[in-house]
């Protein structure tokens, strides 16, 4: 319930970003699937997020990172809008605050990208790695006008070394 309270406990002024790592991937092929571990961690997360209030949706271009949002879409009737893996993440952010100023935005990437988007929204002021066998950590950044960025990090779904 901590995530419910960090999503619905701000004003108007406050927009939420719920980043994640895309679940377990089938192989290591490039546009791989999700594995079965994968698919249901995807639907882990839609349930993990079914009380809250989602306004857009954000994967890359990769079958498993569309396919671990898929069910949440889905679930709360959005349409994933895609991004290019390799966008320049201050861009990327600046474009979703200008779109989605108040609103609370899921995306969701890689173990690399997660981490550049993170800073991003931080100000470099939180600084994380994920591992190759990392599926079940959920960011949540709070960003107030006026006020320091919050980080909620949590899990959710499966545990994963």
């Amino acid at each position: 319930m901590i995530l419910l309270f960090s999503l619905t406990s701000y004003s108007q002024n406050s927009t939420a970003f719920i980043v994640l790592r895309h679940a377990e991937k089938a192989d290591n092929s490039k546009d791989t699937n999700l594995s079965t571990d994968g698919l249901l961690r995807a639907e882990e997360l839609k349930k993990t997020l079914s009380t809250v209030s989602v306004d857009a949706i954000y994967s890359t271009p990769y079958n498993r990172t569309k396919q671990t949002v898929t069910p949440l879409a889905t679930a709360k009737g959005i349409t994933i809008t895609e991004y290019p893996a390799d966008k320049p993440y201050q861009d990327f952010v600046t474009e979703l605050m200008a779109s989605h100023r108040g609103k609370t935005i899921v995306i969701v990437g890689h173990s690399n990208t997660v981490p550049e988007i993170l800073k991003v929204l931080t100000n470099n002021t939180f600084n994380v790695s994920i591992s190759e066998s990392q599926f079940d950590n959920l960011f949540v950044v709070t960003l107030v006008d006026g006020k320091q960025p919050e980080v909620a990090p949590m899990k959710y779904g499966k545990s994963t070394p």
